[in-house]
Formats: C-alpha cells, sequence, structure tokens
C-alpha cells in the first residue's frame, strides 16, 4: 500500500495548516531573539559596516562619499553618508542606520531559514548560504550610496544612474523594501527543496 506524495526534499515536510503555523511561530520567535541581540552587538556592527562602505566607495568625476561615525550615535543614526563637492569645497551629510541597511535584512533572513522545516544539516547549509548573499546584498547596497546619494540624476530617470538610484530606493531604502533582498534569496534557497518530490511506500 502506498501513502500519498509528501513533499519536503527528505525533511518530511507537507503543506498542512499545522506545518505553517508551526514555522510562522519559529520565524518570529528567532527574528525577536535575533533583534534582542541588537543590543550588545550593534556598536560593533555598525563599526564594521562603516569600514566596509569605505573600502566599497570612492571618488568619481562629481563626488566623494564616505562614511563616519557620528558624535553621539543612536540606533536610527549611527552612521553618516557624507558626500563632498571638490568643485566647491562643500560637503553634506546624511544619517542612516546600520540597523535598517544592514542588520535587519541579515537578521530576517536567518530567521526564514533557520524556521524553514527541512533537515538540519540542509538547513545549516542554507544559513551559509543566506549569510553569504545576504552580505552581498548589503555590499551591493554600500557600493551604490555615491549614486544614491551624491548622484545628480533623479530618481528614475533613464540613464544607468537614474535607474540604479531607484533600485536603491526601492529595494534597499523603502520602509519595506530591506525584506525584498532577503524573501527573493531565501526563496531561491529554500523552495526548490520544499517542493521536491519525494514518495514513500509501506508494506
Amino acid at each position: 500500500m502506498r501513502t500519498p506524495n509528501t513533499y519536503g526534499g527528505g525533511a518530511g515536510f507537507t503543506f498542512r495548516s499545522q506545518s505553517l503555523i508551526a514555522f510562522f511561530a519559529w520565524f518570529l520567535l528567532i527574528f525577536v531573539a535575533f533583534l534582542l541581540l541588537w543590543t550588545p552587538l550593534g556598536k560593533e556592527y555598525g563599526g564594521i559596516l562603516r569600514m566596509a562602505g569605505n573600502g566599497l566607495v570612492g571618488t568619481d568625476s562629481r563626488n566623494l562619499v564616505w562614511f563616519e561615525c557620528p558624535a553621539k550615535p543612536t540606533d536610527h543614526h549611527d552612521i553618516y553618508v557624507v558626500v563632498g563637492n571638490p568643485k566647491d569645497r562643500t560637503k553634506r551629510s546624511t544619517p542612516i542606520s546600520s540597523y535598517r541597511h544592514g542588520y535587519m535584512p541579515t537578521a530576517f533572513l536567518l530567521a526564514l531559514t533557520l524556521a524553514t522545516p527541512v533537515a538540519w544539516p540542509r538547513r545549516l547549509r542554507s544559513v551559509l548560504w543566506a549569510l553569504l548573499w545576504v552580505n552581498l546584498y548589503v555590499a551591493l547596497k554600500l557600493a551604490l550610496f555615491p549614486i544614491a546619494y551624491g548622484g545628480d540624476d533623479a530618481i528614475g530617470a533613464w540613464t544607468l544612474a537614474g535607474l540604479l538610484r531607484w533600485m536603491f530606493w526601492v529595494v534597499g531604502a523603502s520602509s519595506v523594501g530591506w525584506m525584498l533582498a532577503p524573501l527573493l534569496i531565501w526563496a531561491i534557497l529554500t523552495i526548490p527543496v520544499l517542493l521536491k518530490p519525494r514518495t514513500s511506500a509501506t508494506q
């Protein structure tokens, strides 16, 4: 006698409501735990992000962009994006948050990956891939800061700089944009595994 097909890539996952409830419960628990870890880790994380940003950006024909630590950093403003204009020797600075631009996307993706009901060896491999891809996403955002904050092209203009600025603000800096890339990474890493058929037979 054969049992119906199940889906889970060897993890025994099925699309039952209980499975979805358990997934969301574990996701929320893990995500909240990561957010609580921001308190002891935030200062160091902000410093690492500033260092990485300064390593990724440089001088172009119009602007010089770099990252500084505010005199009194807070969770909402722990990095200054400084844009200097070498022509008139002026500069302006915009406060941003490493919590929003880097830490929250990383915590969100790790919580999704750790809560996904697949076998633990596969889950841990997915965590390593998730860390790689989410850090590449954060690095790409840092590399786009000169265009996003220092460019002259209007957002959405039909130029490469304008389209890159639009992509940055929609995918990287909007109120929900920080979730889009992690969701996409999680879907690419996980959904094929969940949908992989596994047929089990019993006598």
